[in-house]
C-alpha cells in the first residue's frame, strides 16, 4: 500500500484505503471518526449535478475594529487549519 492511497486514522490510528473512505464518506469503518471530507467533494456529494456555483472563493477575512488579538487569534487558527 503507497501513501498517497491511504490516509490514517486520527483516533484509532488504522491505516485505511482512500478508496474506502470514498465509499464510507470518510468515516473510519474501523472506530467511526469522521475524517476531513475535501470541502469540493463534501459540496458534490450534497448538491445536484449542476446547482452550485461557487462564487468569491478567495474571500479574505475583515477586521473592522483593527482588534491586535483578533488578528493574532485569527492567523494561529489560520496555521492550525488544513
Amino acid at each position: 500500500m503507497s501513501k498517497e492511497n491511504t490516509e490514517k486514522c486520527r483516533k484509532c490510528q488504522a491505516v485505511i484505503l482512500l478508496q474506502k473512505l470514498v465509499k464510507n464518506n470518510h468515516i473510519c469503518p474501523n472506530c467511526g471518526c469522521y475524517l476531513q471530507f475535501p470541502d469540493m467533494n463534501r459540496l458534490k456529494s450534497l448538491a445536484d449535478n449542476g446547482s452550485f456555483d461557487e462564487w468569491k472563493a478567495t474571500i479574505e477575512y475583515m477586521n473592522p475594529f483593527e482588534d491586535d488579538k483578533y488578528r493574532s487569534q485569527l492567523r494561529e487558527t489560520q496555521k492550525n487549519t488544513i
